[in-house]
């Protein structure tokens, strides 16, 4: 990852990293595309109930195109069911498929209160914000 490059701190919820770890969802979904490169690390936070930090991934890319066309072309790889991906699209023009390589677990999962600790003013993205360098160190220390 260049220097420059920021970290991508994603909510998403534990049911759906657990897929990620497992290999079984190759896409994480999105109705609002983050503004990153290939290459470019994802972190995981998982909401409630956990509120823990549980990993990350490397970004191949983001594919990008109306809902049904996107399910025709990743449907298999987003760890839905055609139900669940139309539902959580409904009223969008345009779906967000993030495609996800080697995907990585911590073996200690850092919990909302000692991220609070190494980063003050940090608060959990409800759907995902960037990190800077330090930022991102701090967390995952």
């Amino acid at each position: 990852m260049g220097d420059d490059q920021n970290v991508l701190l994603l909510s998403i919820k534990w049911q759906y990293a657990s897929l990620i770890f497992r290999g079984i969802k190759e896409v994480e979904l999105r109705r609002t595309q983050p503004r990153v490169a290939p290459g470019t690390q994802a972190l995981i936070y998982s909401p409630s109930p956990h509120k823990i930090l549980v990993g990350g991934f490397t970004i191949l890319g983001i594919e990008s195109d109306r809902p049904n066309s996107l399910w025709k072309k990743i449907g298999a790889q987003s760890g839905v069911s055609h139900t669940e991906f139309m539902k959580y699209f409904e009223g969008a023009e345009v779906a967000h498929a993030i495609r996800i390589s080697k995907a990585w677990q911590l073996s200690s999962p850092v919990p909302l209160r000692t991220l609070r600790k190494r980063l003050p003013q940090f608060h959990p993205p409800q759907v995902f914000r960037y990190l800077d360098k330090s930022e991102h160190r701090r967390l995952v220390a």
